[in-house]
């Protein structure tokens, strides 16, 4: 019993100095990294958001005279967030009605230039479509300008604030800049590349509403989850099988058969399952109230590996074996010994090792 105790604490030393070396390795690649690249805007750069709204001021006008009188040596500019979706929709609009205009002027003069303006081309008047597209990319223009000119007047409590040194960025980012911590919360500005705009604009409330639904929508998932993990588990196992539905006996003892459902279906079943939780979890993570692409990914691989975690090992080894003995949840110091005897009970190649 001690040399097994020896062996696993001289392990688990040897793992956590690995782990050490491995930090301390990548920590100075990082830092080695960040000295030899070119200082970016985003690292001079703080988001600020819940900015507090005033019926004197705009919000342009709040952020200037907050961070002049606060911080009036480090402080540079600052540009508020508007609102473009409407812009971003004509844009886009716009972009298409380019494309096809290219494709029409790029066929040959012996193909027809004319269709019909309806659904899918076959419905609504027949014209020239040439000058229809013209036509309506002038109108789109026209209404990409007067967006423009009112943006304006579509200011969000979100902004970019600018200062002088990275060390003063990094400074006010980690600093409460309000009595009230739901109000000019600070945190480090995106890439451009990165940046995720739907929640510029949502309140702390919305965005704890919408952590919230997330959180409920993966508990539900993991528990709908184990309904896949239970009939796995039930194929892996005959004896099971043949008590749940005794009219399958016949077939199960045929070898052919036996082998595919105990062996390769359980695996197939799983990994079918398991293709569809990533986008899954980048959805719900994109609903959560992020900024930037990187926190929806990094949020979305914690959600995926804490599903892995419970569905793929817990629940498939308590499904399994440790499933009938119900006692496991009214003494809870008897879990470690029925975890101990339920995992290598469990058949290598079926459930946790065929993933």
């Amino acid at each position: 019993l001690w040399i097994h105790f020896s062996a696993v604490y001289v392990f688990s030393a040897f793992v956590c100095y690995l782990l050490y070396f491995e930090n301390n390795y990548i920590a100075s690649k990082r830092i080695d990294y960040f000295y030899s690249s070119k200082p970016q805007p985003h690292h001079f750069t703080v988001l600020v958001r819940a900015i507090p709204a005033s019926s004197e001021s705009s919000f342009s006008e709040t952020v200037e005279d907050f961070f002049t009188k606060y911080y009036p040596s480090s402080y540079l500019s600052h540009y508020v967030v508007h609102r473009t979706s409407k812009l971003q929709r004509l844009i886009s609009d716009a972009d298409k009605l380019y494309k096809r205009l290219v494709h029409i002027k790029t066929r040959k003069h012996t193909q027809k230039q004319f269709g019909r303006t309806g659904f899918l081309g076959l419905f609504g008047p027949k014209v020239d479509l040439l000058d229809h597209y013209e036509k309506k990319l002038e109108g789109l223009e026209d209404d990409v300008r007067v967006e423009q000119s009112s943006l304006a007047g579509k200011e969000v409590s979100a902004a970019y604030v600018s200062f002088k040194s990275r060390f003063s960025a990094a400074t006010i980012f980690h600093i409460q800049q309000g009595v009230n911590p739901t109000e000019w919360v600070t945190e480090p500005a995106p890439e451009p590349h990165d940046v995720h705009w739907p929640f510029f604009s949502a309140s702390f409330m919305k965005r704890w509403i919408s952590n919230l639904v997330v959180v409920v929508a993966c508990i539900g998932l993991t528990v709908l989850f184990l309904i896949p993990v239970a009939i796995v588990q039930g194929l892996t196992n005959l004896d099971q099988l043949e008590t749940w539905f005794p009219f399958l006996t016949s077939i199960l003892n045929i070898a052919i058969i036996s082998q595919v459902i105990t062996g390769y279906l359980p695996s197939l079943i799983l990994k079918l399952f398991l293709k569809l939780v990533p986008p899954v979890m980048i959805t719900l993570s994109s609903i959560q109230g992020y900024f930037a692409l990187s926190q929806i990914e990094k949020s979305a691989c914690t959600k995926v590996l804490w599903f892995t975690i419970w569905n793929i090992f817990f629940a498939n080894v308590l499904s399994g074996t440790a499933l009938y003995q119900v006692n496991v949840f009214l003494e809870p110091k008897k879990i470690p010994s029925i975890l101990a005897v339920a995992v290598p009970g469990q058949q290598p190649g079926k459930g946790l090792g065929g993933v």
